[in-house]
């Protein structure tokens, strides 16, 4: 059996502005204390927080970003999950990119958290 070092990163989630700058820290953070870590996770709606206004389309610029840090770092990412905009259908979306910073997979959230979750449509 292959050891794999995972290091799961949970903060306090804004909703008036971009957490992004935050992750992007705490990530810094984390490589510089143990940088054995091959894959690190944050919580459910990190980016933006939990109001679907703030939902994107996909690929976007915020994806890109962690892109760019998981392939600096050579780590597996997944950066919580983000509101993803398709059309007028809103799913709670979650990345996984590779350590050459590539999106390998997106899972929308199947069962989405009711009340909190009105308007956003289960996946698949």
């Amino acid at each position: 059996m292959t050891p794999f070092s995972i290091g799961g990163i949970q903060m306090h989630v804004s909703a008036s502005h971009s957490n992004v700058p935050a992750m992007k820290h705490k990530i810094d953070v984390m490589m510089s204390v143990y940088p054995w870590v091959q894959m690190i996770l944050f919580s459910e709606l990190c980016p933006f927080g939990p109001l679907t206004f703030n939902a994107q389309e996909f690929p976007n610029a915020t994806e890109e970003e962690f892109c760019a840090v998981a392939r600096h770092y050579g780590i597996w990412l997944i950066p919580g999950t983000m509101f993803q905009k398709t059309g007028h259908t809103i799913y709670n979306t979650a990345t996984v990119i590779n350590p050459q910073g590539e999106v390998v997979s997106r899972y929308n959230k199947m069962f989405p958290f009711y009340p909190y979750e009105v308007g956003v449509t289960g996946g698949q």
